[in-house]
C-alpha cells in the first residue's frame, strides 16, 4: 500500500511538470541521482504520454550532468541517458528535447568509449540535426553549439573534420543566440581549433563570464577565458 501511495505522488509531482522537459538546478550528485531515480520510477508507472515524455528527458538530462566530469561511471551513466532519450525519441519524434539529449549523451559515451567512435559518431550527428530541423534555437541553439564544436574537433575523433560545417553551425548559432556567454566561448573555441586564432581572440575579448546563465557555468567560463587568454597570447 505504501508503495502505491509513492507512486501515485510521484506521478502527480511529474503532471505538475509535464510541459517541463527541462531538468531542475542540482549540482550535487546525490541530488542529481536521486533526481534520475524519481524520473526513471515516474516514465515506468506514467501512463500520460506528456508526462512519461518530460521523465525520460529530465532523466536523460541528470545522466549527462552526471557523467560529463571524466569518472568512473560515466560510461554507465552516459549509457543510461542514451536509453533515457531512445525512449523519448521513440515515445514523441516530434518534439527536440530527447534528440537533443540522446545526442549530448552520446557523445559522453563515445569520450569514454572511443573504439566505438568510428561507427557511431554518426548517430550523434544525425541527432544532433534532427534537434536543429525540429528547433534550432533549443538551449540558446545548443544543436547548433554541439554540432560546431564536434565539426571543429573532429580530427581528434573520427579522421578528417569538416571546418566549413563547423563554420556554418557557429555561424547559425551566433544568429540565433550571439548574446549568449557560452556561445561566446564556443565562439572562441571553434575558431581557435580551426585556426583562426584572430577571430578567437575576438570573441575572447566579448566573453564576460559574469553575465554566464548560472553559477556553474559562470565559474567555467572564468577557467576557460582564463586558460584561453594564455593560449592565445
Amino acid at each position: 500500500m505504501r508503495s502505491a501511495i509513492v507512486l501515485a505522488l510521484l506521478a502527480l509531482t511529474a503532471v505538475a511538470r509535464a510541459d517541463s522537459c527541462e531538468p531542475e538546478d542540482l549540482h550535487e550528485p546525490r541530488a542529481l541521482e536521486a533526481a534520475l531515480v524519481r524520473c526513471e520510477e515516474v516514465a515506468r508507472v506514467a501512463t500520460e504520454t506528456a508526462v512519461r515524455y518530460a521523465a525520460l528527458c529530465r532523466g536523460a538530462a541528470y545522466c549527462f550532468k552526471l557523467s560529463e566530469p571524466e569518472g568512473d561511471r560515466s560510461s554507465e551513466l552516459s549509457k543510461r541517458g542514451l536509453e533515457l532519450a531512445q525512449r523519448g525519441r521513440d515515445l514523441v519524434p516530434g518534439r527536440v528535447e530527447a534528440h537533443y539529449l540522446y545526442a549530448l549523451c552520446l557523445g559522453i559515451y563515445l569520450r569514454e568509449n572511443r573504439l566505438k567512435g568510428i561507427t557511431r559518431v554518426s548517430d550523434l550527428i544525425a541527432a544532433a540535426k534532427k534537434a536543429v530541423e525540429v528547433d534550432e534555437t533549443y538551449d540558446h541553439g545548443g544543436p547548433h553549439r554541439l554540432l560546431a564544436r564536434l565539426y571543429s574537433e573532429a580530427p581528434r575523433v573520427i579522421g578528417p573534420g569538416d571546418h566549413d560545417a563547423a563554420k556554418k553551425h557557429l555561424a547559425r548559432l551566433l544568429a540565433v543566440a550571439g548574446d549568449d556567454e557560452e556561445n561566446k566561448l564556443t565562439a572562441v573555441l571553434v575558431y581557435h581549433e580551426i585556426g583562426d586564432d584572430n577571430s578567437a581572440r575576438v570573441y575572447l575579448r566579448r566573453l564576460d563570464p559574469e553575465r554566464g546563465r548560472t553559477e556553474c557555468l559562470k565559474k567555467e567560463l572564468r577557467s576557460e577565458k582564463a586558460r584561453l587568454e594564455q593560449e592565445l597570447k
